[in-house]
């Protein structure tokens, strides 16, 4: 994989160089992770189609300018979409990242083909916990964010090698991204989402239960659903190839 800077974007992309044939993915990150975290879709979807993993504001080389909302995230992205000319791509988020694909379905929908919502929800809940341990040590929120993120029957060794590479290093961008995620409700507005969407959960997800997935699954327009067995809400992660099968699927089938 590659990573690239144009204008005040950083972002990853695949091995194989872009081909304007091909259907483009762009990959949307959580809350306190960088764009590494999509780092299997893109070895392994690379071969199928364009692949491009962002990171959003407050991480790469650019100082984090004052967002705190799912909305200045989604226009950011969409901006990034402009200036690279990816317009009627794919956009596939996860957690926070989930809820920005939301929310360009909703307001921004001829800039895409199509969305995939994984382990989001129309409204995210950020317990005061979360900030109280970000603030007294954010290297082990971290880490059990990490331990927390996956299911009971995988190995926490194989997923906490990719902590250092996959979250960011900046407190304050974890709180703002906390903070974009507590304030973000659509849960009354996704009956207006026309795109095709596919809505991803993990069975043993416990930042976003199921009964998550469920409610979009049951309120956008024709939605498709798969449930992941046996993954927790980092789930990319932890099983890349049932993740990376549904996507292709997915993108297969709309394009």
């Amino acid at each position: 994989m590659k990573k690239k800077t144009a204008a005040r974007f950083e972002f990853l992309t695949g091995d194989t160089p872009y081909d304007e044939s091909r259907e483009t993915i762009i990959f949307i990150h959580g809350a306190c992770i960088n764009s590494y975290f999509w780092l299997n879709q893109i070895d392994s979807l690379d071969k199928e189609v364009n692949v491009v993993s962002i990171d959003l504001p407050g991480r790469g080389g650019f100082d984090s300018p004052e967002y705190s909302s799912v909305s200045k995230y989604a226009e950011y992205v969409l901006d990034f979409i402009t200036e690279q000319n990816y317009k009627n791509s794919f956009i596939c988020g996860v957690s926070m990242g989930g809820a920005i694909v939301i929310d360009i379905l909703l307001n921004n929908p001829g800039f895409v083909k199509g969305g995939i919502i994984i382990n989001s929800g129309a409204r995210l809940k950020v317990r005061e916990l979360v900030y109280d341990s970000i603030k007294k040590d954010f290297k082990a929120f971290k880490k059990a964010m990490m331990e927390l993120g996956i299911s009971s029957k995988s190995s926490a060794e194989d997923i906490l090698k990719y902590t250092d590479r996959v979250t960011i290093e900046n407190s304050e961008t974890a709180i703002r991204d906390f903070d974009a995620c507590a304030g973000f409700d659509l849960m009354e507005e996704l009956h207006r989402i026309n795109k095709k969407t596919l809505v991803m959960t993990a069975s043993e997800d416990t930042a976003a239960p199921v009964k998550y997935g469920e409610y979009l699954r049951d309120n956008i327009k024709n939605a498709e659903y798969v449930k992941i067995n046996n993954a927790g809400h980092l789930s990319p992660l932890e099983s890349p190839e049932s993740v990376n099968i549904e996507i292709l699927k997915f993108i297969k089938k709309t394009a």
